[in-house]
């Protein structure tokens, strides 16, 4: 025994092999021109696997367009099959090169590998499941709260409509999930619908339209033909059939904290709006560290005279201070309108929906600051320490945004003018707004707008970082 402990110390001592994380994701898969649903598509960085039925791995990569085949007992998978390990290397046999005749499909012989098409319309759970075989592994699989199981089998007649798309990941995450705690309630009560969003959100544009959906998935809870709640997207508890069971007992839910993660809260504050009519909202804001050492703000604009007109804005800065993404939802009344951009290897996606055209969508270069209708970003031009900069800005004229050049010059306090080119013309507008700021807050402390508004700091707790690297080398 002696002689086998200084090897047992020394095995424990090294470390596990690396592995390599493949998640699933869902493609159309067709053989020989037919659609095949019987395998299973999964992605790690720029290597796509198919794993059909029977037989070893496909691995396709998109950098050198080859394709090899691999033994398929390689991939361990975790329990509802929504991701696999494999090890970091392994031994693979090289086919042939592959074709790809976007950038989102791989052919390959009579192998054709498409971005998923969702079914939109009304759906039954068995085509959920043949559709999206993994969201049924996931509906097995999960064990929902038995309090909130007990509140949903205790709840009154209502009717749910779940409304998806096979081809969203909140949607994977959630609806299979919810369905397991419908399923164990099992309260007759409760009539559940299935609705399915087609691809790029655009189909079926009427019923898009006519449920003001602004993304997926959106849980609509109504009783006796009126909607008493709906959970978008994310839930505001800790699970969606949480929020659903809050919903269907009558009571409000939470406030919802958005779907983005972050760290400590550093500041906080509000601030008095009025508009060139003498009408007045109130903001509530706070900021707050990212995992990357970036900058998220989330703000929420009410009116004073109409409370459900409201403007709620998430925006981050990375961890270098450049743009990262933003969210923008604009709600008066029944009316909704969700702006979100993005950015992605140097380009910025910005998507508004639930407006009367349901989706619109531009691709820009990335802004190197921003306009909002939050406050605080006024002052970040100041915070990049730039002179001429490309912003965008988002507007009530235009829910989907616009990026123009600026000139902020810098005076002491002051932000003053920013000198926006309107397209379409050749000369500069006069000054847009005024920032007048307090340089141990380093937020704006008073803002004059060109129409005559005016927004002011009430209060304010915690500070902004005092030393930010600037952006893109400037």
């Amino acid at each position: 025994m002696r002689r086998l402990l200084p090897l047992l110390l020394l095995l424990a001592a090294v470390p596990a092999a690396a592995a390599l994380k493949w998640n699933d994701t869902l493609r159309d898969v067709y053989v020989n021109g037919a659609l095949t649903r019987d395998g299973q598509t999964l992605v790690n960085e720029h290597r796509l696997a198919y794993l059909p039925p029977s037989g070893e791995a496909w691995i396709f990569d998109r950098d050198t367009r080859e394709v090899s085949t691999a033994d398929r007992a390689l991939f361990t998978f975790n329990d509802d099959r929504t991701s696999a390990t494999t090890p970091d290397t392994f031994a693979t046999q090289r086919a042939d090169k592959f074709a790809m005749p976007d950038e989102s499909s791989y052919l390959f012989n009579n192998v054709l590998i498409y971005p998923h098409q969702s079914h939109a319309g009304p759906m039954t759970e068995e085509a959920l499941w043949a559709t999206a075989p993994i969201w049924k592994s996931i509906c097995e699989h999960y064990t929902p709260d038995a309090k909130v199981v007990d509140q949903l089998r205790g709840a009154k007649p209502a009717r749910v409509t779940i409304v998806f798309a096979t081809w969203c990941g909140d949607s994977k995450r959630a609806v299979p999930r919810l369905l397991k705690a419908l399923h164990e309630a099992a309260n007759p009560l409760l009539q559940v619908e299935l609705f399915g969003i087609g691809p790029d959100f655009l189909t079926p544009i009427e019923t898009i339209r006519e449920r003001r959906l602004t993304n997926v998935p959106t849980m609509i809870v109504e009783r006796g033909g009126r909607e008493i709640g709906r959970v978008v997207e994310t839930p505001a508890t800790d699970t969606v059939e949480h929020d659903v069971a809050i919903i269907l007992a009558g009571q409000a839910l939470p406030p919802h904290r958005g779907r983005y993660e972050r760290k400590a809260q550093i500041a906080s504050g509000h601030y008095e709006h009025r508009d060139a009519k003498g009408e007045r909202a109130t903001e509530t804001w706070e900021l707050y560290e990212t995992n990357d050492g970036g900058l998220l703000l989330h703000s929420l604009i009410v009116s004073a005279k109409t409370p459900s007109k409201t403007i709620e804005t998430f925006a981050a800065l990375d961890g270098r201070r450049a743009p990262d993404y933003i969210e923008v939802t604009r709600r008066d009344g029944d009316h909704v309108v969700r702006t979100r951009a993005s950015a992605d290897r140097g380009k910025w996606t910005v998507r508004a929906r639930g407006d009367e055209r349901g989706l619109t969508e531009q691709t820009l270069t990335v802004p190197q600051t921003l306009l909002l209708p939050a406050t605080l970003t006024y002052g970040w031009p100041l915070l990049r320490g730039t002179i001429d900069v490309d912003v965008f800005v988002l507007d009530e004229k235009s829910p989907i945004g616009a990026t123009e050049k600026a000139r902020v010059s810098i005076a002491g306090g002051m932000i003053m003018p920013l000198a926006r080119k309107p397209k379409h013309h050749v000369a500069t507008r006069t000054m847009d707004y005024e920032v007048s700021t307090d340089s141990a807050l380093q937020v704006p402390t008073s803002v004059h707008l060109s129409d005559g508004g005016e927004r002011r700091l009430l209060d304010m707790t915690g500070a902004l970082p005092r030393a930010l690297p600037a952006a893109n080398g400037q």
